[in-house]
């Protein structure tokens, strides 16, 4: 399914369409991790909100990177 990311496919079937800076779950490299999305101009990647740039993932056609969800709730505080 095409939900206008590139270089990403789905996973099932997922509700939500993720936005700039939306945490998703994603299958890196047959790991699950939690990232934040970000599109900015013609680039797109994920990072774990860490300003450090060999910290970021980045998206593009040869990625094998999976979004298994948009992250929209969480049960408990976070801080």
């Amino acid at each position: 399914r095409d939900w206008g990311v590139t270089g990403v496919q789905t996973c099932a079937l997922p509700i939500f369409k993720p936005k700039n800076f939306s945490t998703v779950v994603v299958n890196v490299h047959d790991e699950l991790v939690v990232k934040n999305f970000v599109k900015e101009k013609d680039e797109q990647f994920l990072t774990s909100g860490s300003k450090k740039i060999e910290d970021k993932i980045t998206i593009n056609n040869d990625s094998e990177i999976f979004i298994w969800g948009v992250v929209t709730y969480v049960i408990h505080s976070v801080y």
